[in-house]
């Protein structure tokens, strides 16, 4: 899906991560560059960090103390996401990346994400799984 920014067709995961771009929990677009064929975006991609589904496969099952700290951060990144008019739609251990350093969440991965309407979605945006 694409939608009009600047007078430009961006596809939807561009303008959606432009407007939670001021969310510190969030990876910013740095840049995108639109090919013949695609869209390259270019992501931040914090220094040493991994997704929580490795840093669980490393380290093992999380401390209660760890894990009642990381759902307060994804609630926390949800919220804020919500409040700018988003919602990711895909909020998994493989799409929240943990900075090694300090313990903090990132989100990645909005391209399952949507505008924030109040009322039901029926149609799905993003990779779908072939069975």
């Amino acid at each position: 899906m694409f939608v009009q920014i600047n007078g430009k067709l961006v596809p939807l995961e561009v303008a959606l991560l432009l407007k939670v771009d001021h969310i510190s929990s969030v990876v910013s677009l740095l840049d995108y560059y639109d090919r013949s064929d695609s869209f390259v975006l270019v992501l931040e991609r914090p220094d040493h960090s991994v997704d929580l589904f490795d840093y669980i496969t490393e380290r093992g099952p999380l401390s209660e103390s760890t894990a009642r700290d990381f759902l307060r951060q994804v609630v926390d990144m949800a919220l804020n996401v919500h409040d700018c008019g988003v919602v990711h739609r895909d909020l998994k251990d493989e799409n929240l990346l943990v900075e090694l350093d300090n313990s903090r969440l990132r989100l990645i991965d909005f391209g399952s994400a949507a505008f924030y309407k109040d009322e039901v979605y029926t149609e799905f945006e993003g990779k779908h799984l072939q069975s």
